[in-house]
């Protein structure tokens, strides 16, 4: 994992929290359950057109009306556990290999005031055609 400077990783963060979900882009925090929703994700990216998997930052959708986009960054610190699976199996889940995956790591504030990180995953796209083990095979649409 690369780590990114301060300057360059805020600047880089709030360009993200004021952009929408699309085909190449998505973002997920680290509750329970997610690592298997990352693991599709970044299958469907390496599938399709590629992209990055913003973790850490809550669905724009999450949002309030009134919240600032702050509000939406929790951080790897939200359960780290997660994110160390999330690493291991980047590794050991996908058949074959994904080997256009590349992971950034951005220091930032999080949403209580603290200092955190947030990851960036970019996918990029795949000659092949890729599955999660025991997961399935998956692709994004628009």
């Amino acid at each position: 994992m690369i780590d990114l400077p301060a300057a360059q990783a805020a600047t880089r963060l709030t360009a993200l929290l004021h952009s929408p979900e699309s085909k190449t882009l998505d973002f997920k925090r680290l509750g329970a359950g997610k690592v298997s929703k990352m693991l599709e994700t970044i299958c469907a990216f390496a599938n399709t057109e590629g992209g990055l998997l913003v973790v850490g930052i809550a669905d724009p959708k999450e949002v309030k009306p009134g919240d600032k986009p702050q509000q939406r960054v929790w951080g790897l610190q939200e359960n780290p556990e997660a994110f160390d699976e999330l690493q291991r199996k980047c590794r050991t889940h996908f058949n074959p290999a994904i080997a256009t995956l590349s992971a950034y790591r951005l220091p930032c504030t999080l949403r209580d005031g603290s200092a955190g990180h947030v990851a960036l995953l970019r996918v990029g796209k795949s000659a092949r055609v890729h599955s999660v083990v025991d997961g399935g095979t998956w692709s994004r649409g628009d």
